[in-house]
């Protein structure tokens, strides 16, 4: 595998080279900003929140604040709150009627959960379909980026990662991506179950058009195990993996992923997930023979003696790669 620090575009995306097109549509909404894309982990201060940006590519996105250009206050009190509805959920999820709806998942029933916009509380579960901003909204991509987060839930990904490339990518002029982006609630079981439903139900929306679309799979943190569990019965439309700060554990199904094109992001200090995990994912594909693309984003160490509500932010910027999230951005 490649293992680079020179921010070149990896083969799994346009989202680079798309940049130039978000930024204007960032400038087109009034938005005040010094150097937007420009590479420099000062860059998302120079946003005034109060104008928080939201996509204009396609209506499914206007609603959605985007985190990653924003600043660390609002999206760490987002992430605050989906924290406390995991530590809410410890103890009694899944429940009798969650168990209910979770076996119905795995069995291939119907599920409030897919859809332009679903959601299913009992699991803490939900996902939302971006459509391509050109082209009839029924008709089948080129290409769909299916996105699922970690333990703690959401689906705009790492320090709002795949919102973002998500929103870029859907407007790009060349290609009609749509997106699929999942919460898989907070535990491997939940989040497996979730993605994998998630691919039956967007192979019955493909149709006929499934074995020509492009489907590239992207997992967080825990969700690193769930894109490995859905690979094996998914290999005919999965050709590429995005994986950031992705956990080693459960992962043995990226072995029959062979000769597909992979991209393992990960922060140097983060101790949420050891980047030592980064390199065994990356040898893990290699032996697969698949192209694997691996970058490891310099980051300072944390602070010492910091109380812990401090200390946990500082631990949930490097896992997010929240100060990198401009590079990570450059080499998706």
């Amino acid at each position: 595998y490649s293992s680079n620090h020179s921010h070149q575009s990896s083969a799994l995306s346009v989202a680079k080279r798309m940049q130039p097109q978000f930024r204007h549509a960032l400038d087109t909404s009034g938005l005040a900003h010094g150097g937007l894309g420009s590479g420099g982990h000062g860059a998302a201060g120079a946003l005034d929140l109060s104008h928080r940006p939201r996509a204009s590519v396609a209506p499914a996105q206007i609603e959605l604040p985007l985190y990653f250009v924003g600043e660390l206050g609002p999206w760490w009190q987002y992430r605050r709150g989906l924290m406390e509805r995991c530590r809410s959920r410890t103890a009694a999820t899944p429940g009798p009627l969650g168990r209910e709806l979770l076996a119905e998942l795995l069995e291939g029933g119907r599920s409030t959960i897919f859809g332009p916009l679903g959601r299913c509380p009992e699991l803490d579960a939900s996902s939302r379909w971006r459509s391509p901003s050109r082209g009839p909204a029924d008709a089948a991509p080129d290409m769909v980026l299916v996105t699922i987060g970690g333990i703690y839930g959401g689906s705009d990904g790492p320090g709002g990662l795949f919102d973002y490339v998500a929103t870029v990518l859907g407007g790009d002029a060349h290609l009609r991506v749509a997106s699929m982006q999942l919460d898989g609630g907070h535990s491997i079981e939940v989040a497996s179950a979730v993605l994998r439903a998630g691919l039956r139900w967007l192979r019955m929306w493909l149709g006929a058009a499934a074995s020509s679309c492009r489907v590239v799979l992207a997992g967080f943190s825990m969700g690193s195990a769930a894109v490995a569990e859905a690979i094996a019965e998914n290999l005919d439309i999965v050709s590429g993996v995005l994986l950031v700060a992705g956990q080693t554990a459960g992962t043995e199904g990226l072995a029959n992923f062979v000769g597909r094109t992979a991209l393992v992001l990960h922060g140097s200090e983060d101790s949420s997930v050891s980047v030592s995990c980064a390199y065994a994912l990356a040898s893990l594909l290699e032996r697969a023979r698949t192209a694997v693309q691996l970058e490891i984003l310099p980051q300072a160490p944390p602070p010492r003696g910091l109380p812990e509500d401090m200390a946990e932010l500082e631990r949930s910027k490097r896992h997010h790669l929240w100060e990198e999230r401009w590079d990570a951005q450059a080499l998706v």
